[in-house]
Order: C-alpha cells, then sequence, then structure tokens
C-alpha cells in the first residue's frame, strides 16, 4: 500500500548552493577551495560608475565548481528543501515567531527583535507581514506556502525597490510546500525548532533551509516504533497540510476529477491546539509518506 504513496520530499546532508554569475562579475575563489560563511565569493563590478561590491557566502563548505554561470559551493550542513523562493541568499539567526506549525505569522507580533534574523512564520504570510519584517531588518522568512498573488505583490514592490537610488538590503523568503495556506511538515517543524537560535541559511537556488549538521538529526531507523511507516501527510484538497496514521484500506474514491483511486482510512491528528482529531476516507493519491 505504502508503495502507491509518494514519498515526502526529505532532507539533504550537504547540499549545494549555488551562487549565480553576471557577465561583468569577477569570481574570488577557485575549484577545491574551503569557504566560510562571510568570506567574500565574487566581486560585483558595475561598469557604469567603474563601482564594486563584493558578495560573501551564506555557508560553509568548499567550492565544487566555478565557472561563466556561477559559483557551486558544497555545504556542511542540513538542507531542508523548499518549493518556491524569491530574493537573494542570507544568513542569519533562526527565530521561530509562531506558537505552532499550523499559524500564520501576524504583522502585529512583529518588532524590533527580528533585526537580523530569518524567521519561520508559519502556515503562511502575507504581504503586511513580510513588509514589516524587512522594514525592521529581517534577513528571511521561512513559511509553509504563500499565496500567488502576495508573491506577485512582493516581486514587484522588491523591482519599484531597485529602481530607486538605493536598492532594498538583502532578504529571502523560503516557501518549504508551495502556494496557498500550507502548515509546514511536522519533520521539517521539529528541525527549524530544534535549530531556533542557530545561524542558519537560506538558498534560493534551489530553495533550500540549510542548518547546522546537529540541528535535529533523523533518528536511525532501527529506533523507529512499529507503525513508524503508517505516517502520512495530506498533499492536496480541503486537508491539505493535515497528517495522521494510515488504518486500513478503504477502496476507492473520486480524488480532484481524475477517476477512482485506492483509498485507506487516515485518523488525522488536531490541526492545533484546541482542535478535534479526524478520521477521514482518502485517496493515496492525496497523500505522502513520511518515512
Amino acid at each position: 500500500m505504502f508503495d502507491l504513496m509518494t514519498a515526502a520530499p526529505g532532507t539533504e546532508r550537504d547540499p549545494l548552493w549555488w551562487l549565480p554569475l553576471a557577465p561583468t562579475d569577477h569570481p574570488l575563489v577557485r575549484p577545491g577551495a574551503e569557504v566560510a560563511p562571510g568570506d567574500a565569493l565574487l566581486e560585483l563590478r558595475f561598469p557604469v560608475d567603474r563601482s564594486f561590491s563584493t558578495v560573501e557566502a551564506v555557508v560553509g563548505g568548499w567550492v565544487r565548481s566555478v565557472d561563466s554561470r556561477g559559483i557551486c559551493v558544497q555545504t556542511e550542513g542540513l538542507g531542508v528543501p523548499g518549493s518556491i523562493a524569491f530574493g537573494e541568499s542570507v544568513r542569519g539567526r533562526l527565530m521561530v515567531a509562531v506558537p505552532d506549525r499550523f499559524s500564520e505569522l501576524r504583522a502585529s507580533s512583529i518588532d524590533i527583535s527580528v533585526a537580523g534574523t530569518i524567521i519561520v512564520a508559519g502556515a503562511r504570510v502575507g504581504l503586511e507581514a513580510l513588509t514589516r519584517a524587512r522594514t525592521l531588518g529581517a534577513r528571511g522568512m521561512i513559511c509553509g506556502g504563500i499565496s500567488g498573488r502576495e508573491l506577485s505583490r512582493l516581486t514587484a514592490s522588491d523591482a519599484r525597490q531597485r529602481a530607486a537610488l538605493r536598492g532594498p538590503a538583502p532578504f529571502a523568503l523560503v516557501s518549504l510546500d508551495g502556494y496557498g495556506g500550507r502548515p509546514i511538515s511536522s519533520l521539517a517543524w521539529r528541525r527549524l525548532r530544534a535549530a531556533a537560535d542557530d545561524e542558519v541559511a537560506l538558498g534560493t537556488d534551489p530553495p533550500m533551509v540549510i542548518l547546522k549538521c546537529r540541528a535535529a538529526e533523523p533518528a536511525p531507523s532501527a529506533t523507529r516504533t512499529p507503525g513508524a511507516r503508517r505516517l502520512v501527510r495530506v498533499t492536496s484538497g480541503p486537508y491539505v497540510g493535515r497528517e495522521g496514521r494510515v488504518l486500513d484500506l478503504r477502496g476507492t474514491v473520486g480524488s480532484g476529477g481524475m477517476g477512482l483511486h485506492p483509498a485507506a482510512l487516515v485518523a488525522l491528528a488536531a490541526a492545533g491546539h484546541g482542535r478535534p482529531h479526524e478520521r477521514r476516507v482518502m485517496a493515496l493519491a492525496d497523500l505522502e509518506r513520511l518515512d
């Protein structure tokens, strides 16, 4: 039964981080060189006024390749993959700003304590909260999902600032699960909570949260309790983002107008504090296994 379900994306050990190059940029490192967070990697040259600035590494590791397309760094950390990214790669202290993975970060709860941090914003984040966080000096934000409209407005706002005489400070957004309101998976949430107050990095190509190796190391498979492979997560429909355990098979059901699919009875965990537990018959095509 579990072979019929897609496996949820797992963490990556020592993920690759990519820094793109423009034709006028000048790399300052060579393949094989070791780098640490804050080391200069390339020089941005501006032919119009003959000025330049440097771009620093946001993670440590070693340079895997340097060519006309960019610089590839093999990092030393644990990567939590995302689906959507905005902005440019950044690093900062990780701050968990919501009580649980189902919550939404409100602009009213953001204050000057976010300066220099990367904020975990919960299931979704709006433009007002994003704008306030950037204004108060936040370097990045992590969320479960974001609406396409909010992302378009954020992109347009950033373009207007860059057209001004003084561009915005570096900022990155990583949506772990795509568009819409999507609770952060319990596996990613545990790793982010364990990394709170550590320095982490946000990569935008590919979308990735890069943590220190020691952050929430996955338990060895030998220590899994019986039935651990029954843990699943809903990927579409009204219960998207909910997690639970498969109890047994239940024939077939329709799924998204795509015909009939094998189904299972799933005991869904509560969607936040004070919410009820539920049992629902769901198509296996709408589930992913968390193993």
